[in-house]
């Protein structure tokens, strides 16, 4: 699969009629909840299935995004396969004026608000998904080097608005997650306890 779509329901109106139509049509395979999802799965297994089979993840950022609790979730296990974002698997895509978390922020995202260069957004969708070539390719090291050379790695994740319930599954899928890609210790800090869970560490 290319792209895996994490994205609030209340923007699923521009998500599926638009994002990805466009995406299919260009002959790339996405992965989304309302048609992918395998019914009676648990929904965090359902979203770890998605990013570990996706080489790309779009997070369409809105108001209602950065509030809502399973897009933090989703966000959160995306960043677990490369906190770094060396192989630039992660992929915000702006669609309202909205305040960006600061790890998102710290990325760069498309511009795809009202009032911006439609043309040019899809352009730099297509090109980062790998439809377009890139006129000056990214001399980024490869996902595999960046681990190799980074097994110490330490991600810290602190969570604000995912609730203790969805807290412990997300824990286990992000040491799943962990543990596959060579990371070294993971710390999640829950808004709500004020304490830190580890998981994903090295042994």
């Amino acid at each position: 699969m290319d792209v895996f779509i994490s994205y609030n329901s209340r923007d699923k109106e521009w998500v599926r009629g638009e994002l990805l139509t466009r995406i299919e049509q260009a002959g790339l395979k996405a992965f989304i909840d309302f048609r992918d999802f395998t019914r009676g799965a648990p929904v965090i297994e359902e979203v770890k299935r998605g990013l570990l089979e996706c080489r790309k993840t779009l997070l369409v950022l809105t108001p209602e995004y950065i509030k809502d609790e399973w897009s933090e979730v989703e966000y959160v296990m995306a960043e677990t396969l490369n906190p770094a974002n060396r192989d630039l698997r992660i992929i915000p895509l702006l669609k309202s004026d909205v305040k960006k978390p600061f790890r998102i922020a710290a990325l760069t995202h498309i511009d795809f608000t009202n009032g911006a260069d439609q043309d040019l957004a899809w352009r730099q969708l297509l090109t980062a998904l790998g439809v377009l070539s890139d006129p000056e390719p990214s001399k980024e090291p490869r996902h595999d080097q960046w681990f190799q050379s980074r097994s110490d790695l330490h991600v810290v994740a602190d969570l604000d608005v995912v609730s203790p319930e969805v807290l412990v599954e997300l824990i286990a899928a992000l040491d799943e997650i962990h543990r596959a890609h060579g990371g070294g210790g993971l710390e999640i800090r829950s808004a709500h306890t004020g304490s830190a869970a580890i998981a994903g560490v090295s042994t």
